[in-house]
């Protein structure tokens, strides 16, 4: 079975440009182009005669047999072949040469070229002819390095008027051409079309990445489809071409050396993933997809596990500038990132031990990246691990009704179609009591702290009329201590937070917002108070809300976030280690209508959650994410608009779990103790009809409302639709988009979660014809995207679910279940194909897999499927990735009929 296409194919063959030969040009003009390239193409198997007259153009004439070495009298290499000088077209050139991959220059042969400008010769120079640089010959694409000619790098020359070409040493080999790139000239903006930072979520962010459309790809130059490996390593590469080019003509250089790739050498395309300029400018470099991993042709025998950037530059005579190797380090900590792989550390790849970011000379005979940019590899790997910080574990979201926790999919048993949506109660907080009598409401800023006595248990602080601040020290009971008074003059302050230890000294600090709306840093003592304070922000109180938000970003500092009143925005400040906070970054839109809220791990799944109150009295919680924002928004209370004073998020009670504190109208104190625990509970009626579907799951939040989608397959017709979320529980008739049609021969349609890294959920999809199984990313409109492959040899009847990151990498792994009961982990490698599986049991209590999803709250995802009963079990991670303890869920008495997914 072939399934139907649903999108346009970026994969889809094209022609190869026609061979010419001799003092022919092949043309091609790309969009917007106002001279088009070209290339010529001049046959190098002689002394040509006006060539040699040429000042200074053979060394001493030699005639030798082909590949034999040719020898002057004296030693030195005589020339045996010799171009005519060649004008150049434009103020930027690309020289090479090839030959016939079968052909080869003989022992010490050299192919040397020179420039002309002014009317004067300038010093031969040798070119580089290493084949390590090129395509594979075997694994995937080796189709491209079979097809390939033998040959050169290309020079990129500018500002000259003419070249010469010659060998020295030995005889050429047959059918040797020397290849003369014109890169043409295009009218549009260089700038155009650059790639910019977006959500694909990786450790560090994805920098500026100037695309194809920018540089002037003639997209019908390239030849066969796209292929895709893996990202297990970065290498660093230059192309050994002129180092005092301007930024204008960085793009016909680019242009230049793609031509010569593929019309000279062969290749399908461009051979490098990236280039970089001197300005610092990072450039895409073969197609595909900047966040996929492309196998390209830059480091032959390592193309399919490695990606690369070329330098545009000759660094064996030049030292690199700042601004490139601080590119390196960039872009090497988002890809390296996106694919869930280390900075540093080594690798086994090819059967060769490499580090994770390699000069080429690692892999091979070669000089490159030149010995200057190879001396920076150290600053290269060491800036990429800072900028990376700790790799982001992925998880699997799949809560339909917006409760942020795994949600399950069954039928409403025997004689109903309709489903039934499990989930787990989601309430922050159990019911409240009264821990301290009345009179509460005369304190204002009332604050709960983490410990400022040092007694490891929280604080409780309010001022009083006077303008002193009270302590309570915490009894670990729930009820507030005796407490001790302090300070003056407390009464002009506006806004009092307490997030913890913000300079790094091992004492829990405060912060206070003035009424001019300065920010002041209280260090504190360790003893119950706090030492005079320094002022480190203004303008605070052109916020609405502030909220001691723990430590977000996992680097161990506390961080507030704030909501900004001109545009409800929330703001995440993240504290810096020194009593201060770096600047707002922006994580969130239209949150003006909060006037509360609270910071602390409410789910216990060891990221900070927000809990926050409406003006109108609703209580929600944002659960937090692994890379510093917060997500998956439940609503759990109503009518809290009575209560006031809202603080909390630390354990009052010594439960383990962060409670709430609120003053209720009448001057009493009351305590709402955390739950920090998930179980399923409850169940909510879905309008889905699955009485025809023979395939349903809950797929994740396709449509970034919050709320996962259902998707299910129609067993007749093969449909594959996505219900909406947000209107398909609890409603009377369901809203569903199609995303494919005529299915029904795929033998295996699943969940994966989000293998592509782009924040948005995937799907497995595989038919036993061809044992392949595919990815499918989804777009920003929740429709599917382009496909491809993400493992071949797919045993046959096998289910799968995508886990997110089970064993001890970052990367988002695939169960499979095997008709046998074998269980296997096929890790991942991010947006790429998954690597060799490993069994994880030989059998299994599982007849069926469901999904994934944290399920007990600790940051890891658990295996859902059904057992031949039809329990729902929960396998849990065990160490090193192998299989935990398997843990039967409790289900809602409503659940009659079967588990679905």
């Amino acid at each position: 079975m072939r399934l139907p296409a649903i999108a346009v194919s970026t994969l889809a063959l094209v022609a190869a440009p026609t061979a010419m030969s001799g003092l022919s040009w092949a043309q091609g003009a790309g969009p917007g182009a106002t001279r088009p390239g070209s290339m010529r193409e001049v046959a190098l198997s002689g002394l040509d005669a006006h060539g040699a007259r040429e000042p200074g153009a053979v060394s001493r004439a030699a005639v030798v047999a082909p590949g034999a070495r040719s020898l002057a009298a004296d030693g030195t290499p005589a020339t045996t072949a010799v171009t005519p000088a060649l004008d150049l077209p434009g103020e930027v050139a690309v020289v090479g040469a090839s030959w016939p991959a079968s052909g080869r220059l003989g022992r010490g042969g050299e192919v040397q070229v020179r420039t002309r400008s002014h009317g004067q010769w300038g010093a031969w120079q040798a070119l580089d002819t290493d084949d390590a640089h090129g395509p594979d010959t075997t694994g995937p694409g080796a189709a491209e390095g079979r097809a390939a000619r033998s040959g050169t790098a290309p020079l990129v020359v500018t500002g000259a008027e003419a070249v010469q070409v010659r060998v020295e040493g030995s005889a050429p080999a047959p059918s040797t051409r020397v290849e003369l790139v014109d890169p043409g000239e295009k009218a549009a903006d260089p700038t155009a079309g650059a790639t910019r930072p977006d959500a694909a979520a990786a450790a560090a962010s994805r920098p500026t990445i100037y695309s194809r459309k920018a540089w002037g790809a003639d997209e019908s130059l390239r030849k066969g489809g796209v292929a895709y490996g893996s990202v297990q390593a970065a290498f660093v590469h230059h192309t050994v071409s002129t180092n005092s080019y301007t930024a204008a003509e960085v793009p016909a250089i680019i242009r230049g050396i793609y031509r010569f790739h593929v019309q000279g050498r062969g290749w399908n395309d461009i051979g490098y993933n990236f280039l970089v300029d001197r300005f610092g400018r990072i450039w895409e470099g073969r197609y595909g997809g900047v966040a996929l991993p492309v196998i390209g042709a830059h480091t032959q025998g390592y193309n399919a596990e490695a990606f690369a950037m070329s330098a545009i530059g000759n660094f064996d005579v030049a030292k690199p500038p700042a601004a490139m190797v601080s590119a390196y380090s960039r872009l090497f900590a988002w890809k390296l990132g996106l694919h869930g792989v280390p900075a540093t550390g080594a690798v086994t790849l090819n059967g060769t031990r490499l580090q994770r970011i390699n000069g080429h000379r690692d892999a091979g005979q070669t000089a490159c990246p030149g010995r200057y940019l190879y001396a920076r590899l150290a600053t290269i790997r060491s800036a990429t691990a800072a900028a990376m910080g700790p790799l982001r574990r992925d998880g699997v979201a799949r809560s339909v009704d917006g409760g942020g926790t795994p949600d399950v999919l069954a039928s409403a048993g025997t004689g109903s179609a309709a489903g039934l949506v499990l989930r787990e109660s989601t309430a922050a907080v159990a019911g409240a009591r009264v821990v301290g009598a009345s009179g509460w409401q005369r304190l204002g800023l009332l604050t709960l702290s983490p410990d400022l006595t040092g007694d490891g248990r929280p604080d409780l602080l309010g001022r009083d009329s006077s303008g002193r601040v009270r302590v309570y020290p915490g009894t670990g009971t729930g009820r507030p201590g005796t407490p001790a008074v302090y300070g003056r003059g407390w009464g002009a302050i506006q806004r009092l937070i307490a997030p913890g230890d913000l300079d790094r000294d091992g004492r829990n600090d405060l912060l206070a917002v003035d009424a001019r709306g300065g920010l002041r840093f209280y260090p504190g003592t360790g003893r119950g108070w706090v030492r005079a304070p320094r002022l480190v922000g203004t303008n605070w109180l052109s916020l609405s809300l502030v909220v001691a938000a723990r430590d977000l970003t996992g680097d161990g500092v506390p961080d507030l976030l704030a909501v900004r009143k001109r545009d409800g925005a929330l703001v995440r400040y993240a504290g810096d280690g020194h009593g201060d906070v770096r600047p707002a970054a922006t994580i969130g839109r239209g949150w003006s209508s909060f006037d509360a809220g609270i910071g602390g791990d409410f789910d216990g799944d060891q990221h900070p959650d927000l809990v926050v109150r409406e003006r109108r009295g609703t209580m929600r919680t944002y659960y937090g994410t692994s890379y510093g924002t917060v997500r998956w928004r439940v609503t759990w209370g109503r009518d809290w608009q009575t209560l006031s004073s809202l603080t909390g998020g630390l354990d009052v009670d010594g439960d383990g779990a962060p409670d709430v504190l609120a003053v209720t109208s009448a001057g009493s104190l009351r305590l709402l103790p955390g739950v920090a625990t998930r179980e399923y509970r409850s169940g909510s009626t879905s309008a889905v009809d699955l009485s025809r579907a023979d395939r349903a799951f809950v797929a994740g939040d396709l449509d970034g409302d919050g709320r996962a989608e259902v998707v299910t397959r129609d067993a007749a017709t093969g449909d594959v639709t996505a219900w909406d979320g947000a209107r398909s529980v609890g409603a009377s008739s369901p809203a569903g988009t199609r995303l494919a049609s005529g299915w029904a021969g795929a033998d295996l349609l699943a969940p994966a979660g989000d293998i592509s890294r782009d924040g948005r959920p995937d799907l497995l999809v595989e038919d036993d014809a061809d044992q392949v199984l595919y990815l499918y990313p989804t777009t920003s409109s929740g429709a599917l995207g382009q496909r491809y492959v993400i493992a071949t040899g797919w045993p046959r009847g096998a289910q799968a679910v995508g886990v997110g990151s089970w064993d001890a990498d970052a990367a988002a792994d695939v169960i499979a279940l095997l008709p046998s009961g074998e269980l296997r982990l096929y890790p991942g490698n991010g947006p790429g194909r998954l690597l060799a599986p490993r069994r994880l049991a030989a059998s299994s209590p599982l007849t069926r897999l469901l999904g994934a999803g944290d399920v007990d709250g600790d940051g890891a995802s658990e295996l859902l499927g059904s057992d031949a009963s039809g329990r729902l079990l929960a396998v849990h991670v065990g160490t090193g990735g192998s299989l935990g303890t398997v843990r039967v869920m409790v289900l809602d008495a409503r659940a009659g009929g079967r588990l679905v997914g």
